[in-house]
């Protein structure tokens, strides 16, 4: 009698077909989306205002990165940088911040090379100063004005110097009280004074030597006049002083 039942191979030959759509599922999207190849990108605002911070801290890094030779030209580019930071953004007000500050050192630096005499870079610093610093600017702009001044004032006195130099014969005391009565044109408020004044200093100490060489040589008469020529403000004055009036006892005891 043959039996009813299936036989065992199509039994496992239909399990096999049914079983075959799901060995055929397709790669879900979640897994394709993480591949190597397809990189996931961020669209959550949190991580693109993160982005947007993290671009803003570097523009004020670099700014300041290059603030390392205290140079007025160094502030200026400081100040060029810090502007690629635009309005509404949060770093801006950071950004306004440093320009400021950073405009008043450059006219600080202007400042401290015109005490040193230097009108020629307080000038060139002074007009970094930018223009949309108002208050900054405007007086960046009169210090210009008055520096341009001084400059030219400091040139005829450099002037005067010079040709107060040629003046002096070394054996001839009447030829530094020449040179020293023309450096008195030198006002101390005007640039160049303190030179003057070393010069002064100094021509008249060469003076009271002169007058103390022709003492020794007894050359007293000679002596005294020379003497003479020292200025009241001199530091030697009062020595040459002293000096004239022990010579003119020697010349009343030789009398």
């Amino acid at each position: 009698m043959q039996s009813s039942q299936p036989s065992r191979t199509a039994i496992s030959t239909r399990s096999l077909k049914m079983a075959e759509p799901d060995t055929l599922k397709p790669i879900p999207n979640s897994l394709s989306s993480s591949s190597p190849l397809s990189p996931s990108v961020p669209h959550d605002g949190g991580n693109i205002n993160e982005l947007a911070n993290a671009s803003e801290l570097d523009i004020l890094n670099r700014a300041r990165m290059v603030l390392t030779n205290n140079q007025a030209s160094d502030f200026n580019k400081a100040i060029g940088t810090s502007r690629e930071l635009k309005l509404n953004t949060p770093a801006y007000q950071d950004a306004q911040k440093d320009i400021e500050r950073w405009s008043q050192i450059i006219l600080d630096i202007a400042e401290g090379r015109a005490r040193t005499g230097d009108f020629s870079g307080a000038i060139a610093a002074a007009q970094l100063v930018p223009r949309d610093r108002v208050i900054l600017y405007r007086t960046a702009i009169q210090k210009i004005q008055f520096w341009e001044n001084l400059q030219k004032q400091q040139q005829v006195n450099q002037d005067v110097i010079a040709n107060a130099k040629k003046l002096i014969d070394p054996e001839q005391a009447s030829s530094y009280a020449k040179a020293i009565a023309l450096l008195r044109q030198i006002s101390p408020s005007q640039p160049n004074y303190i030179e003057a004044r070393q010069f002064m200093n100094n021509w008249n100490q060469k003076i009271y030597f002169l007058a103390i060489s022709r003492a020794a040589q007894r050359e007293i008469r000679q002596a005294i006049e020379s003497a003479k020529l020292i200025e009241p403000d001199a530091y030697l004055y009062k020595d040459a002083q002293k000096a004239i009036a022990k010579w003119h006892l020697e010349l009343g005891e030789k009398d």
